[in-house]
């Protein structure tokens, strides 16, 4: 809770040696943290988010032997991720950096934080590629290193962070294709690739046992068509494709008795073909079919929906009129 405390971090924060909780967050505190706060070798939990904490993230903190959370997101951090990182691997249990200015690469250290359930590293100046060390994060329930200038290719082992129910990777400048052992994922609640550079097609399956309640792959480059599993899945309930290369036939994705809870469904700015007769899927709520080349008149199981909120037919060849009731 924001107590509105003002002005910096002192340096006699490092003489309280038997400190094990230092929870400072959502205040206005300025200036860099100093490097005192090394000396608290009992400290467990270092919480001094939503400040306004400026400089590098001090090498020491990654040497206290009890640390386990270490959180300092929402703040005005630069500099990068100490490669020393890794020596917090035998007790970390969470590191939230996100929302910051830090610079260069994710270390390949990162990798030694095996306890860490979650990872987020987000909205932050990030470059480089994504270091194949993070498959060992095999306890991580959240990995989220989106908004950030990454590059290269997501690495094919991706499916080892079998934990990991919030995955994000978007908007970034990610190349390459989708690694197929994301269907290792156990159980995916969130799924988020969007904004990037990927090509090909999209993976048979994510998530071993359960579809993400949310996809999201929209602004890349996919091509081919939506598997069949999409359309089984008994926990997809947001699908969002939009402006992508996909060639998708629509009696075919939306057929009798798919996508059982689905609420959203974004197919805008692919290639979409072939005549709806059926009904739609019952949950459905919104359908984005915009600039898709839809030919011929609106199809009536749109019009006759009795869940639909938002329908979206733009920029496409639509004939005729609408019903008068």
């Amino acid at each position: 809770m924001s107590m509105g405390i003002i002005g910096t971090l002192p340096s006699c924060l490092g003489k309280l040696s038997n400190l094990t909780l230092l929870l400072l967050s959502g205040n206005d505190f300025t200036g860099t943290i100093p490097d005192e706060i090394g000396n608290l070798t009992q400290l467990v939990t270092l919480s001094l988010d939503t400040n306004a904490l400026t400089g590098s993230i001090p090498e020491v903190l990654t040497s206290l032997p009890a640390l386990q959370i270490l959180d300092l997101f929402m703040n005005r951090l630069s500099g990068s991720i100490p490669n020393s990182i890794g020596n917090m691997g035998s007790t970390s249990f969470g590191l939230e950096f996100f929302s910051n200015f830090l610079t260069g690469s994710i270390p390949h250290s990162i990798g030694a934080l095996v306890l860490s359930t979650d990872v987020i590293l987000s909205s932050n100046l990030l470059s480089g590629t994504i270091p194949s060390s993070v498959c060992n994060l095999t306890s991580v329930l959240t990995f989220e290193i989106s908004e950030n200038r990454l590059t290269g290719s997501i690495p094919s082992c991706i499916g080892r962070l079998v934990n990991a129910a919030d995955f994000a990777l978007f908007q970034n400048f990610l190349t390459g294709s989708i690694p197929p052992s994301v269907g290792d994922i156990e159980y995916s609640n969130l799924f988020e690739l969007q904004n990037n550079l990927l090509t090909g097609p999209l993976p048979p399956r994510i998530g071993q046992y359960l579809f993400p309640q949310l996809l999201v792959l929209m602004e890349n480059f996919l091509t081919g068509s939506v598997p069949p599993s999409y359309g089984q899945s008994a926990s997809l309930q947001d699908l969002l494709l939009e402006n992508n290369y996909l060639s998708i036939s629509l009696p075919e994705l939306l057929s009798n008795d798919s996508f059982a809870l689905l609420y959203g469904l974004g197919l805008s700015y692919n290639f979409v073909y072939g005549s709806m007769t059926g009904s739609l899927p019952r949950s459905l709520q919104y359908l984005d079919l915009s600039g898709v080349r839809l030919q011929g008149p609106i199809p009536l199981a749109f019009l006759q929906s009795p869940t639909l909120q938002y329908l979206a037919l733009q920029s496409n060849a639509i004939t005729g009129s609408l019903p008068p009731e």
